[in-house]
C-alpha cells in the first residue's frame, strides 16, 4: 500500500463534505480509517493522517445527529495521543455545544488545562488552548460553589463529606427529587454525616413525598423521623395522596395528618366513596394548616359523585391554589346531587382549573359553575356540552389565555358564536386567549351546517394555537376557525379523527363545499409556523397531491415545525415532498410517518445539505 493513497483518499472525502455530499464523504473517510488501520497494523506506526481522519469522521457524525458515535469516534482518536489539543479541544466543544453536560466539559478543560501548564514547548497546541480557555474559567467557576472542585485537581471530584454542607437547598431539593422513599431513608442511614443537616432543613424534609399513597404507619415513621430535629409545621411536603376505598378511609390517618400540622404544595384526593359529612367536621373542627399552601390540588373520585361533597371545605382554606383539577369516573347521573356551597367561593389566585366528568349533566345537576370565582383564571380545561357552563365559569375572568372544550360537537359552538347577543360578548371574552383546543368532539350535533356566509363571526385577536385532538371536524368548520384567529395563528394541530375533504382528482374546491388546502394555509395565515396534520385517509394520492401545491407556492416561506401522518410511508412518494420544498418551504423540524430506508436517508441527506430541512424524524400514526 502506498502511504499518499490514504492521504489522497482523505482530502477527497474533506472536499466531498465540504461541496455538501456529506454520504459521499462518510463513506470516503470510513474506506480511508480502514486503510489507516491496516496501515498501523503492518506498520505498528500510525499514519500522520489517522488522528484527522477520525476528527472529520466524527464532524460527519455529529453533522448527521449520532452523536454516540461521533463521541466514541473522538475518544478513539483521543486514546491515540492523549496529549492532542486539538482532540481535547473538539471534546469540550461537543459537551459545551453538541450535547451540553458541564460536568463533562469542565473535566476536559481541567486535563486540557494541566497539559497546557505543564508544557514548556510553545506550538500551535496553544493556541488552540486558548480558544476554549475563556468559555472553561466560566464554567470552572460557575460550578465550583458547588462542585467543590479544587484547584489542582485532575478531575471533578465531589467529597462526600461536605456536599450537604456545601451545596444550596436548591440543588440538594433537585437531586432528592430523583431518588424514591426508600433510597431516601437509606440515605440517611448510611450516610450518617449528612444525617444532621439533612433532619435541619425543613426544604430537605419536604422532599421526602410518599409515594404510595398516606398510611397511618407511614406517616407515624415520618413524623418520628423529624419531629425531633424541627418543628413539623415548618415541612412543606411537595406530593401527598389521600387514597380511600370503597370500604372506608383510614380516619386515623387524616385526623394524624391535620393534627401534625404539616403542609404540602400538591395534595390529590383519591377517593371512591362518600365520607363528606366526615371528613367536612374533621377539617372545619382542626382550623388545619394543611391546606395553606396547596398550590395544586386533585380530586380523583370514582362510583360516588356525592364524594365531591368535600370540596368546599377543601376551598375554605386553599388560599393559595393555583390549580384545580376536578376527574370523575364511573358515575351514576341519575345519582348527582347539588355540591352544597354555603357562599360563593373566590379564588384569586387560581390559574388552572380542568374539570373532565365524562357524564354529560354533571356540572349542570352539581352547580359547580355558580360558586366559583376565578378572576385570574388562564386556563380551562372542561368537559361539557353546554356553553352556558363555560361562560358562566368565565364570567369574572379578566385574561383567559387557554381553552380546552372536551366533547362539545364543533358544529353547535359555531352555532353559539353565530347568535347577534354573543358575537360582539365572546370576541371581547377571547380577547387574549392564546391557545384553543378541541378534544374527543365526536358527537356531530344533528344537522346543523354552516351557511356560506355567517351573519356573525366572533374574532380572536391573540389566538397562536389551534389544536383539534380526535375530533370531528370538517373542512367547512375548519376554515371558519381559521378565519377566525388567521391574524396571530402560529400553530395548527389536527390529528386523530378528523372529516377533513382532501382535493384530488375529481374533487374540487368551492365555497360551499370547501377542500383542505396546505398551499392555502401556508398563503394565508401570514404568521404560521408549526403545521401538525395526522389523518389516516391521507393516501399517496391525496399526500402527492398536497406536495405538488406546495411546489407551486407563490413564494419562498418558513416553517419551524411540520408534521404529515397517514398511509404513506413509500420512499418514492416522500421523494416528491422533497423535491417540492426546494427553494419553497424550509422547515426547521420535520416529522413523518413510517420508516426511512437507506435511499430516504440519502434524500433527508441531501435536503439538509441544502438547508431545506434542518432535522427529520418518523414516527408511527
Amino acid at each position: 500500500m502506498k502511504k499518499d493513497q490514504i492521504f489522497e483518499i482523505y482530502i477527497d472525502a474533506i472536499t466531498a463534505f465540504e461541496a455538501g455530499l456529506v454520504s459521499a464523504s462518510q463513506y470516503l473517510l470510513e474506506d480511508t480509517l480502514a486503510l489507516a488501520e491496516k496501515y498501523y497494523s503492518e506498520t505498528l506506526v500510525y499514519h500522520h493522517c489517522h488522528i484527522s481522519i477520525l476528527e472529520n469522521l466524527a464532524k460527519v457524525y455529529i453533522f448527521i445527529k449520532n452523536h454516540e458515535i461521533a463521541l466514541e469516534i473522538l475518544h478513539r482518536a483521543r486514546k491515540i495521543d492523549p496529549t492532542n489539543m486539538r482532540i481535547l479541544y473538539k471534546l469540550f466543544m461537543f459537551h459545551t455545544q453538541t450535547l451540553p453536560d458541564e460536568k463533562l466539559a469542565l473535566k476536559i478543560y481541567l486535563i486540557a488545562s494541566d497539559l497546557y501548564n505543564s508544557s514548556s514547548i510553545f506550538d500551535i497546541n496553544n493556541e488552540i488552548y486558548k480558544l476554549f480557555c475563556n468559555k472553561g474559567e466560566l464554567i470552572k467557576n460557575k460550578r465550583k460553589s458547588y462542585l467543590m472542585i479544587e484547584e489542582n485537581s485532575q478531575v471533578t471530584e465531589i467529597k462526600p463529606q461536605n456536599l450537604v454542607k456545601q451545596l444550596p437547598i436548591e440543588i440538594l431539593a433537585e437531586i432528592f427529587k430523583k431518588l424514591d422513599s426508600s433510597t431516601l431513608i437509606n440515605l440517611l442511614l448510611v450516610c450518617k454525616h449528612w444525617r444532621t443537616t439533612i433532619l435541619g432543613s425543613p426544604q430537605i424534609v419536604g422532599m421526602f413525598n410518599f409515594k404510595k399513597g398516606l398510611t397511618y404507619k407511614s406517616l407515624v415513621a415520618y413524623l418520628r423521623l423529624f419531629d425531633q430535629r424541627i418543628y413539623t409545621s415548618e415541612i412543606i411536603i411537595d406530593q401527598l395522596t389521600l387514597i380511600s376505598n370503597k370500604d372506608s378511609l383510614e380516619f386515623d390517618t387524616f385526623k394524624l395528618l391535620l393534627s401534625s400540622k404539616l403542609q404540602t404544595r400538591t395534595l390529590t384526593y383519591k377517593i371512591s366513596n362518600d365520607f363528606q359529612n366526615q371528613l367536612t367536621k374533621m377539617i372545619k373542627l382542626s382550623k388545619s394548616h394543611l391546606f395553606n399552601n396547596i398550590e395544586n390540588l386533585n380530586f380523583l373520585i370514582s362510583s360516588k359523585s356525592t364524594a365531591l361533597g368535600v370540596l368546599p371545605a377543601f376551598l375554605q382554606f386553599t388560599t393559595n391554589l393555583r390549580k384545580l383539577s376536578i376527574k370523575l369516573e364511573n358515575i351514576n347521573s341519575r345519582n348527582i346531587t347539588p355540591i352544597i356551597f354555603r357562599n360563593k367561593v373566590t379564588l384569586k389566585k387560581l390559574e388552572e382549573l380542568e374539570i373532565q366528568c365524562k357524564t354529560f349533566d354533571y356540572i349542570s345537576k352539581t352547580k359547580l359553575h355558580l360558586f366559583l370565582d376565578m378572576p385570574n383564571l388562564q386556563s380551562l380545561v372542561i368537559d361539557t356540552i353546554s356553553f352556558s357552563i363555560i361562560d358562566s365559569f368565565l364570567s369574572n375572568v379578566k385574561e383567559l389565555k387557554s381553552l380546552k372544550i372536551l366533547r362539545y360537537p364543533i358544529r353547535e359552538l359555531i352555532n353559539v358564536f353565530d347568535l347577534d347577543e354573543n358575537c360582539k360578548r365572546i370576541t371581547e371574552k377571547f380577547s387574549k386567549l392564546e391557545k384553543l383546543e378541541f378534544s374527543n368532539n365526536d358527537y356531530h350535533g344533528g344537522n346543523y351546517s354552516i351557511t356560506e356566509e355567517m351573519s356573525n363571526r366572533i374574532e380572536f385577536k391573540s389566538l397562536k394555537t389551534l389544536s383539534f385532538q380526535k375530533t370531528f371536524v370538517n373542512t367547512k368548520e375548519l376554515t371558519y376557525f381559521l378565519e377566525c384567529s388567521q391574524n396571530q395563528l402560529e400553530n395548527l394541530f389536527i390529528e386523530g379523527r378528523p372529516s377533513l375533504r382532501y382535493e384530488v382528482n375529481g374533487v374540487e374546491h368551492s365555497i360551499s363545499n370547501p377542500t383542505f388546502s396546505l398551499k392555502r394555509i401556508i398563503e394565508t395565515i401570514p404568521h404560521i409556523k408549526s403545521i401538525k396534520l395526522c389523518d389516516n385517509k391521507i393516501n399517496p394520492r391525496i399526500f402527492s397531491s398536497m406536495m405538488f401545491e406546495i411546489a407551486t407556492l407563490s413564494k419562498h416561506y418558513h416553517l419551524k415545525y411540520f408534521e404529515i401522518a397517514g398511509e404513506v410511508s413509500d420512499v418514492q412518494t416522500y421523494t416528491i415532498l422533497f423535491l417540492s420544498i426546494k427553494d419553497k418551504l424550509s422547515i426547521d423540524h420535520l416529522r413523518l410517518s413510517g420508516r426511512p430506508n437507506e435511499q430516504l436517508k440519502l434524500f433527508i441527506d441531501i435536503a439538509i445539505a441544502n438547508g431545506d430541512v434542518k432535522r427529520v424524524d418518523f414516527s408511527r400514526l
